[in-house]
């Protein structure tokens, strides 16, 4: 069941007509979404809803996106602060708590409403849209009528532009259902702070610290299940339920910049070796190429072997370039050069007294 709309908003409606091509829009205009897709058993929902009252009613849209398409997995009431036949307000406390609360990998995607008799959006769903557009690029809205039929429209906005999409009503694909995995992380995070700080400023910057460092952390690992790799190419549905993901493990280096003392973290897997840290080193500061095979790293004043596994590193390390060694064919070059030179005055000495 496909619902299809084409209205156009007075507002904008000479200036759509008079775009031939999707691909005439500027690239900030264009939208990122083009379908959505709303499972059959939320649609009866929200029209019994809808039927049961004159007023309007609202929802928060649960789902995620994938590609260009968003899928709505729940629909939650609003919490209203107002509510008539052609208004209604909701409020944040409920809003802040869902999102709060929502399960990983879920998040609220836009809102769906009911209207008295029109599928067009107000002047204030406008507001909303273009408010919403413009600090989340993917977005999505549904707006439905109850009277004198069952009709839905979609809708995503762009920072200063509201599209109308397609609506897909129907069952989900064995293939879009959600499935739950369970996946454990171990982290450990050095905070740098002041000495005179409190133990809640050291809380308070952990958790505005927190997601960054995740992403430092396991944004480039692979996933595990019981101690084997699992290909990134894998579907979700191909493997079990409890997974693991390990961290990055970071490596503290000294030596760089002006600050010699400060230790930076150079995130490496615990396979690496430390090619991949003198890969990382290259391009975190300026070095010649002709460097490379000429750094070498420090544990405790030993130097470590460049095969050597990240994983049996444990202490800080200090780094330096070492000097080129003066080559034997150098110094073999001058001394045949000259024995040459040589050979030819005396030759020319010979012939001069001939």
């Amino acid at each position: 069941m496909k619902f299809r709309k084409k209205r156009k908003d007075k507002d904008s409606r000479d200036k759509i007509s008079n775009i031939k091509n999707f691909h005439e829009l500027d690239i900030k205009e264009r939208p990122l979404i083009d379908k959505i897709i709303l499972p059959t058993d939320l649609w009866l929902k929200a029209l019994k809803i809808g039927r049961q009252t004159f007023n309007e009613v609202g929802f928060y849209m649960v789902g995620l996106f994938r590609g260009r398409t968003c899928y709505v997995y729940n629909l939650i009431e609003f919490e209203y602060e107002e509510q008539s036949g052609a208004f209604i307000e909701s409020g944040l406390r409920r809003a802040i708590r869902l999102g709060a609360g929502l399960p990983s990998g879920l998040k609220i995607i836009g809102n769906m409403h009911k209207h008295p008799g029109f599928l067009s959006y107000s002047r204030t769903d406008r507001r909303d849209y273009l408010r919403y557009g413009r600090s989340h690029s993917q977005n999505a809205f549904l707006i439905y009528i109850v009277e004198p039929y069952d009709k839905i429209a979609g809708y995503t906005a762009t920072e200063d532009r509201i599209h109308e999409i397609e609506v897909d009503i129907r069952d989900l694909d064995y293939d879009e259902e959600l499935i739950e995995k369970n996946i454990s992380i171990e982290i450990e995070i050095k905070m740098n702070t002041q000495k005179k700080d409190k133990v809640k400023t050291l809380k308070y910057n952990l958790i505005d610290q927190l997601s960054p460092e995740i992403l430092k952390h396991f944004s480039r690992s692979d996933l595990y299940e019981n101690g084997e790799r699992i290909p990134r190419h894998n579907q979700v549905m191909e493997i079990g339920k409890n997974l693991s993901l390990p961290s990055k493990k970071p490596v503290f280096l000294k030596g760089i910049g002006f600050k010699k003392e400060m230790a930076f973290r150079i995130f490496l897997g615990s396979t690496d070796t430390l090619f991949e840290l003198k890969d990382a080193l290259m391009e975190l500061i300026k070095l010649e190429i002709s460097d490379y095979s000429r750094i070498k790293f420090f544990s405790n004043d030993e130097m470590l072997p460049d095969h050597t596994r990240i994983s049996e590193i444990n202490s800080v390390l200090n780094w330096k370039i070492e000097k080129k060694p003066v080559k034997e064919f150098s110094l073999k070059f001058f001394h045949d050069l000259f024995t040459l030179i040589s050979n030819i005055s005396i030759s020319r000495v010979f012939w001069w007294n001939v």
